[in-house]
């Protein structure tokens, strides 16, 4: 399976199929890839692939967080690879909460749409929603069925959680269609989106 870096498109592309297609690579041959390769798509691969374990996620973590803050050109790539370790379900507890506790917003939103992350810490998290200034954990805040309905009418009036409110079953039918009512276009559109699902539904 090794190859050396850099590839070339053609073994690039090989590996990347091979590892997320592959059923029969070992927790430990995905460890193992894991510690070898920084190449950002294959990285994906092993990210998303269900038998890498704990120990290979750690490891991939580390490597994104050392890509990102060696060159901000890395900060979409890192925040994709983020969000793909997170949503892993072998990603351990203790990863997820460092990547909370991070100062890294993207980490933060990532942990934040893990179904791993401990419920205390996630809630202790949620409750501070109406604080949040940046978009993405905005978003995140916003679709979690777990946030408070006060924070969710906090989020209503910023536009990056609106997105996130229009598609949270939880939110309130009256704070979406003020929302629809937003000069902000973007809140506004976000609510007409998910008034009009919930007039659908008879809600």
């Amino acid at each position: 399976m090794a190859f050396t870096e850099p590839m070339s498109d053609t073994e690039e592309w090989n590996l990347e199929y091979y590892i997320g297609g592959s059923p029969k690579l070992t927790p430990a041959e995905l460890t193992e890839a894991a510690e070898y390769y920084q190449n950002p798509k294959i990285m994906m691969a092993l990210a998303q692939n269900l038998n890498s374990p704990a120990k290979a996620l750690e490891i991939l973590y580390w490597h994104t967080s050392e890509k990102q803050e060696a060159s901000r050109s890395e900060a979409v790539t890192a925040q994709q690879l983020y969000f793909a370790i997170a949503a892993n379900p072998n990603a351990s507890p203790n990863l997820l909460l460092k990547m909370l506790r991070s100062g890294n917003s993207g980490q933060r939103a990532a942990a934040l749409r893990s179904g791993n992350l401990p419920s205390k810490q996630k809630m202790d998290y949620l409750e501070k929603g109406c604080k949040l200034t940046d978009d993405d954990e905005m978003a995140a805040v916003a679709r979690d069925s777990d946030t408070p309905i006060e924070v969710l009418e906090s989020l209503s009036s910023k536009p990056g959680g609106a997105a996130g409110l229009a598609a949270n079953p939880h939110t309130p039918t009256n704070v979406l269609e003020q929302m629809s009512q937003s000069p902000d276009w973007r809140i506004a559109n976000e609510g007409k989106i998910g008034f009009a699902q919930r007039k659908r539904q008879g809600k």
